[in-house]
């Protein structure tokens, strides 16, 4: 009797180590399927964010958004949102155009969200790590949404009357989202 439940307790003990290192590996090594389009949108080139004229636009992330959510999993919409505030980071503190900053930034937060509101889980696409994983991300990334709306909210509340009405609207758009990830039904 002793030897049959040490038997469960050993394979169950097995079975949790192999799961927590799939976790792991998953996160940090195996994270993106579309990499090339990512790496483009951390590299430096995105320094220019979308400027309004073509001529000095070197990477734009919002022409490439689609092309990353055709093929993102759960754990790169975390990296993407993760991205798109290390941009936002590095171009405050490289350029003084605090507006144009935050409307990309904005711009680019209500594109991932747009992005992300119609974005179903294929099951048929998904293993099962990614599947158990899906309640920490979605934690994770309300999370950094309320962050970066608290942050937007403290910097529209200081800057209200001196904002354009472009950057006022991606705001507002802003402001209201709520996170939802589902998994799409079998039909």
């Amino acid at each position: 009797m002793n030897s049959s439940i040490f038997k469960i307790i050993k394979f169950f003990s097995i079975f949790s180590i192999f799961i927590v290192l799939a976790i792991l590996y998953e996160l940090n090594f195996n994270d993106i399927n579309n990499p090339k389009e990512l790496k483009l949108f951390k590299s430096g080139n995105t320094e220019s964010l979308c400027q309004l004229n073509n001529e000095t636009e070197l990477y734009c992330f919002q022409k490439k958004i689609g092309n990353i959510f055709s093929e993102a999993t759960p754990i790169m919409i975390y990296h993407i949102i993760n991205t798109n505030n290390e941009i936002m980071n590095r171009s405050t503190r490289i350029s003084g155009e605090v507006e144009s900053n935050f409307y990309q930034y904005t711009k680019n937060w209500n594109l991932i969200l747009d992005n992300l509101n119609s974005f179903y889980l294929q099951t048929d696409r998904l293993h099962f790590f990614q599947v158990t994983i899906l309640p920490i991300i979605k934690y994770s990334l309300q999370r950094d949404l309320t962050s970066s709306q608290n942050k937007v909210m403290r910097y529209k509340n200081e800057t209200n009357e001196t904002l354009s009405t472009q950057t006022k609207k991606e705001i507002n758009k802003f402001l209201t989202y709520k996170i939802s990830l589902t998994r799409a039904k079998n039909e």
